[in-house]
């Protein structure tokens, strides 16, 4: 937001008072997205049964929307609205190609009219790859985020996003845009990262659609190794996303506002 491209013209205000930004990343509601107490999975889990957890409701996610029932295929999901913001500008130009790969796509959303028909096209062309549902269902909502392997969040900007907190939570790696709250919140596979076993999901630099196919192909790569892929998923877990945490943070920033006042 100092820049121009995301300051929308208060750029140059926040540059003069750099000193005294301070971002804090929005919490996630663990009453309402939790995988250990979630009512909307036909089997809630947590680290220690996380396989068989993720698999039941991987199989029930399938079922719902009558993709074939293929255990050792991953599926990505996503759940957002369906506009340029959200990166569905990039999805249309890669479409053709990211179907032809050997995993399965699950969308839930509604937006633009432009867009909402293009993914409709897409479950139509592709029945045995991709699926889903124009419009909002929490309990499906629920069920991509318990059921997916990988969450797809190739957003053009994002202030905080909260899909990829509840995707770590529910140990679904998530594939972002490094931009705004997703590069905040999502920590990238990269050789240092996985030394440190810190790395929490799959992150591309530049808003382009081939960067957007590198990266989910090389989800896909990942999925086919099991130790790499449940360590990460792992480290995701182990985040915490809380309102707690946010809570924290904002006391401190007021402390420190008044120790500046007083």
């Amino acid at each position: 937001i100092q820049t121009a491209e995301y300051g929308c013209g208060l750029e140059k205000v926040l540059q003069h008072r750099a000193g005294d930004l301070v971002g804090i990343l929005n919490g996630i509601d663990k009453k309402h997205w939790s995988p250990n107490t979630d009512s909307y999975l036909v089997a809630q889990y947590g680290a220690v049964n996380i396989k068989e957890g993720k698999r039941l409701n991987k199989q029930e996610l399938q079922k719902s929307l009558g993709l074939p029932l293929i255990a050792d295929l991953p599926v990505v999901g996503m759940v957002s609205r369906m506009t340029h913001q959200k990166g569905f500008d990039l999805l249309t130009q890669i479409a053709d190609r990211l179907f032809q790969q050997p995993a399965q796509f699950v969308f839930l959303g509604a937006g633009d009219p432009y867009f909402e028909e293009q993914v409709s096209s897409w479950f139509q062309k592709h029945p045995e790859k991709v699926a889903g549902k124009i419009g909002y269902d929490e309990r499906l909502a629920h069920l991509i985020e318990a059921g997916s392997d990988f969450f797809l969040m190739p957003s053009q900007f994002e202030p905080c996003g909260l899909n990829q907190m509840y995707s770590m939570n529910y140990g679904t790696i998530p594939i972002v845009h490094s931009v705004g709250g997703l590069a905040d919140s999502v920590i990238g596979i990269s050789p240092v990262t996985e030394q440190l076993q810190s790395a929490t999901g799959l992150v591309f630099d530049y808003y382009d659609s081939n960067m957007l196919l590198e990266t989910c192909q090389q989800a896909i790569e990942l999925y086919s190794q099991p130790d790499r892929l449940q360590q990460i998923i792992a480290n995701g877990m182990k985040r915490d996303f809380s309102w707690n945490s946010s809570a924290t943070q904002y006391v401190k920033t007021y402390e420190q506002a008044q120790q500046k006042l007083y």
